[in-house]
């Protein structure tokens, strides 16, 4: 277990053990339905004496597909039916594009590619949430699967959640994948498609302020091109990396132990090793307590995080970056995402948000 402290907010994080069931009461528990079979896991972990009152399912389609899996949908529905919850299902649609001008760090007039629907569905969220937390008459506890919900919506609901006095304790669950390799490359792992490009994110902070030194934060994952190729084309300086180590696997840990090789060979990494560290991948309180180190908070400096590694550490960047005004958190506007299943590999986590400030 890792517990992080931070100004009025408390995590904790832990592992289930194979026998573990959660037993815990939720006024609104939040399910994501995606490809990945693993968004069904957390399905066989509540125990009988679990209530849910209300339940928020999430699905998303692009370009008039469904970006989920109907028996997925179909597992999640027959939990609800069988428990006899209060449920709502929200369908994001993400098929409208707009190209924009948008300031990007420090650049005037960077054209990218703008998701105008993104904001519209975020609100609907934001807007079902504040319905419960009328209808409660006290702020909620709530419980969410996050392991199939794209890292926007999720940083998004957590920050809302956070900065809004929602809830008291919002616990956030995650399955651990087994990923497939690309089927051109059998040496990597690639699960995205187009172009990826940085762009504002609801509710957090995005002004970059082109008069003050920066220091540049990557969560490092599988696509390592990804973030080299943003190194390289905006020539950032003042770059740091946390890399997932150890990994959801032997396998996985092997593969980010030689992308550290490699960042250390490119000189990406300093002589003397301050402008990194290793977090275990699936630890998002660990990644939380390791941002508050001193090598990544350096006095008269703005922190911007580039969000490229697993989920947990964007948890955890989303929590640091919520209470502290000099970091600035861009999420990821990718063109497309590989249609692939994601199985559990066995492994759910639990995290444990609690605002100190609030009563029950």
């Amino acid at each position: 277990m890792t517990i992080c402290y931070e100004k009025h907010l408390k995590g904790e994080s832990s592992k289930f053990k194979k026998y573990e069931k959660i037993d815990e009461d939720f006024d609104l528990f939040i399910f994501t339905v995606g490809w990945e079979s693993r968004c069904v896991e957390i399905l066989d972990y509540f125990s009988q004496n679990s209530k849910i009152k209300n339940a928020l399912v999430l699905s998303f389609s692009k370009e008039n597909e469904k970006g989920y899996d109907q028996q997925h949908y179909a597992e999640i529905e027959k939990f609800i039916q069988k428990n006899k919850l209060k449920s709502e299902p929200l369908e994001m649609m993400e098929d409208k594009y707009v190209e924009k001008k948008q300031s990007w760090l420090g650049e005037d007039k960077v054209p990218i590619r703008s998701k105008i629907i993104f904001d519209e569905n975020i609100k609907q969220i934001f807007n079902k949430i504040s319905t419960y937390l009328k209808d409660s008459g006290t702020v909620l506890k709530i419980g969410f699967d996050i392991s199939s919900c794209p890292r926007r919506y999720l940083l998004s609901i957590l920050a809302f959640c956070i900065k809004m006095n929602v809830s008291k304790k919002i616990t956030f669950f995650y399955s651990e994948g087994v990923y497939q390799k690309d089927s051109f490359d059998e040496n990597k792992y690639k699960f995205t498609l187009g172009r990826w490009v940085l762009t504002d994110l609801t509710m957090f902070k995005n002004r970059f302020e082109a008069d003050v030194k920066t220091n540049y934060l990557i969560s490092v994952g599988f696509e390592s091109n990804r973030y080299r190729g943003i190194i390289s084309d905006r020539s950032l300086k003042n770059v740091s990396f946390i890399l997932p180590i150890p990994g959801y696997s032997e396998e996985y840990t092997h593969t980010m132990e030689e992308e550290l090789k490699t960042l250390k060979r490119e000189r990406y990494i300093t002589k003397n090793g301050d402008n990194f560290a290793t977090v275990e991948a699936g630890d998002a309180i660990e990644m939380w307590e390791t941002l508050k180190l001193p090598q990544f908070n350096k006095k008269n400096f703005q922190m911007v995080y580039l969000p490229f590694g697993p989920k947990p550490h964007i948890l955890g960047m989303g929590l640091h970056a919520i209470l502290n005004n000099t970091v600035v958190l861009y999420r990821l506007s990718i063109g497309g995402y590989k249609r692939t299943d994601v199985k559990p590999n066995g492994n759910l986590w639990r995290y444990e948000i609690t605002n100190l400030l609030l009563s029950e």
